[in-house]
């Protein structure tokens, strides 16, 4: 029998054939570990086929709607040039455009028959996702875009005619032709918007805060600066009585009323306290007071011998000299012109005090720099004199255009010799991250600057969470499943090998050497295996089938919510064909041990 062996059927191919028999002859037995395998490998499939397409639809669906990777701000405050600047520099931006303030955005877009809508306007340009997104080229200089509510209003397409109008108080409007190059989808858009370049935004603004627009033929007017101050001591012969009081705090531009700190005082104003009188101090939260709010209060005070005595706490200013001895300190006011005003010309109240032992004499031309909202102004002052005070003292004209820098961008203008209104800075924007796992990125470290903004965070976030659980669950009910095949293929097979010891004891009579007897259960748990893991694998995809035909069109979704991956699939059963080996090699080494002569014996 050796020797046939050796001349004939290589053993190898011998036991193959012998374990193929073995598993026919106990036919329903192999079939229900087959099956066994089966029930194991198809829900896993089904279960990473859910996994995959559910959240690939739900990501695509949050990826192709831009409105999931904007981020737009929740308040509107001035942004910098150079936030702009650093934000196209991030890689994970893939857009961004500045925004006009709210008041100027609203525009009036008429057709050619007459129609008229108000509607706000937001600039656009090149790479914008909300245009390039639908298929639009940037618009030209002449085009506008009209979200698809606005066109609706409007009753009117692309290519159509419309004429945008912009009003400033006591003058006529201004109008410019435009296109319409495009209606953007709801999707897009559902609100009644028009699209515009920002060139055109910007001029618009530009006209509205007063100023001329030459390229366009626009008149300006006088870029005033309007005072500003942090809050005013009311100075009153008796205590006034609790409803002037509410009065004084109600629809004045003032919120908080309180008896005057006699300290404060004199720091703020450089005077000595008015004993013997009663004085209130009315102060702001954050936003500045105006020549408007000072009305109001004498309104109040109508019929009362009063005194009122306006402060300013910022900025601090810094005083240059000509040999570059410097000063930076608080500012008090020493001065007050009459009624506060502050447009008599610069150089009569261009003049400052210096604490004594700064290096600067009086009666030097000096440089006041000033930080404002828009960046570093230098203005030509004269120094009056020196005080014992640690403080700069300023005339209350010139302090309260410096305050007013704070909140509106201001300018000193040599020709003029003037303090004026800068050309307004952008007050918003619109801003889209590459993808939507940029998004919580961006959202905190805009908070972490101080910008709160609104963003689909919760959402995306939500898939996430959903991918990051489906994920673990995946693996834990994969982890179960693995181990309970395992199990029953070691303990089917480590049985099948004590139940046919005496066959196999009479294999290694015949000639069977150990080596060639471990491969028995070996090839029979592969053939299980294959066979398993062949019906999972055709049982998954006909599971799939269904599920995309029957199952995804009622949940709403529009594709495949169950995608098998072939690669998926084939490591699944490689996994598999790993697990029946490692299994088997434990009725392997049973087989080994099995000695003929006992089994002869026992029988």
């Amino acid at each position: 029998m050796k020797a046939s062996m050796a001349r004939g059927e290589p053993a190898g191919g011998l036991v193959f054939s012998l374990a193929g028999a073995a598993l026919v002859h106990d036919a329903m037995m192999s079939f229900c570990l087959a099956a066994a395998l089966t029930a194991v490998i198809a829900p896993l499939l089904v279960l990473f086929g859910l996994r995959t397409g559910v959240i690939e639809a739900l990501r695509t669906d949050l990826v192709e709607d831009p409105v999931f990777r904007e981020i737009k701000p929740a308040e509107t405050q001035a942004y910098s040039p150079e936030f702009f600047s650093r934000l196209r520099n991030r890689e994970d931006v893939a857009f961004v455009i500045e925004s006009i303030a709210s008041g100027a955005s609203i525009v009036r877009v008429r057709t050619a028959d007459g129609t008229s809508i108000a509607m706000d306007m937001l600039p656009t340009g090149a790479g914008d996702p909300l245009i390039v997104g639908n298929g639009f080229a940037p618009p030209e200089v002449n085009e506008v875009f009209l979200a698809q509510e606005a066109a609706r209003q409007l009753a009117v397409s692309a290519g159509d005619q419309v004429l945008l109008t912009a009003k400033r108080t006591g003058v006529e409007p201004v109008a410019l032709n435009m296109s319409v190059a495009g209606v953007l989808p709801l999707r897009a858009d559902d609100l009644a918007r028009v699209y515009v370049p920002l060139a055109v935004a910007e001029d618009i603004e530009i006209y509205r805060e007063g100023f001329a627009v030459p390229h366009r033929g626009w008149d300006g007017g006088k870029p005033v600066v309007p005072p500003s101050f942090d809050g005013v001591y009311v100075v009153l012969n008796d205590e006034p009585d609790p409803i002037l009081r509410g009065e004084l705090a109600l629809n004045t531009g003032f919120y908080t009323v309180v008896r005057a700190d006699p300290k404060l005082f004199e720091q703020r104003l450089a005077q000595a306290f008015p004993e013997g009188r009663y004085v209130l101090d009315l102060s702001v939260i954050e936003r500045g007071a105006d020549a408007a709010a000072l009305r109001r209060v004498r309104d109040r005070l109508a019929g009362l011998d009063y005194e009122l005595l306006p402060y300013i706490l910022r900025p601090w200013v810094t005083l240059v000299g000509p040999s570059g001895a410097s000063v930076e300190a608080p500012i008090h006011i020493h001065t007050y012109l009459p009624d506060f005003a502050a447009e008599p010309p610069f150089a009569t109240y261009a003049r400052v005090t210096v604490p004594a032992g700064s290096g600067l004499a009086a009666g030097t031309e000096v440089t006041l720099r000033v930080r404002t909202i828009n960046g570093l102004i230098e203005a030509p002052v004269t120094i009056t004199n020196e005080q014992a005070r640690d403080t700069i003292g300023l005339p209350f004209a010139l302090a309260a255009l410096l305050r007013r820098g704070i909140e509106r961008g201001i300018l000193y203008n040599a020709e003029t010799n003037q303090i004026e209104i800068a050309r307004g800075g952008y007050h918003g924007f619109r801003l889209y991250a590459k993808s939507i796992d940029h998004v919580p990125e961006l959202f905190r470290d805009l908070r972490a600057e101080g910008i709160e903004t609104k963003a689909q965070v919760q959402a995306i976030e939500r898939i996430r969470a959903l991918d990051d659980g489906l994920r673990k669950l995946f693996w834990l009910i994969a982890a179960i499943s693995v181990t309970g095949a395992a199990v029953v293929l070691l303990s089917s097979l480590y049985a099948s090998v004590e139940r046919k010891s005496g066959e196999i004891a009479m294999l290694r009579l015949l000639g069977l050497s150990r080596n060639l007897v471990w491969r028995f259960p070996v090839f029979q748990g592969m053939m299980i295996a294959v066979a398993g893991g062949a019906a999972g694998v055709g049982a998954a995809w006909l599971t799939a089938a269904f599920i995309n035909g029957a199952v995804g069109p009622r949940l709403g979704f529009d594709g495949a919510i169950c995608k098998l991956d072939l690669r998926v699939a084939g490591a699944t059963v490689a996994t598999l064909l790993l697990v029946a080996l490692l299994a088997s090699l434990v009725a392997a080494v049973r087989a080994t041990r099995i000695e003929p002569a006992e089994v002869i014996r026992a029988e």
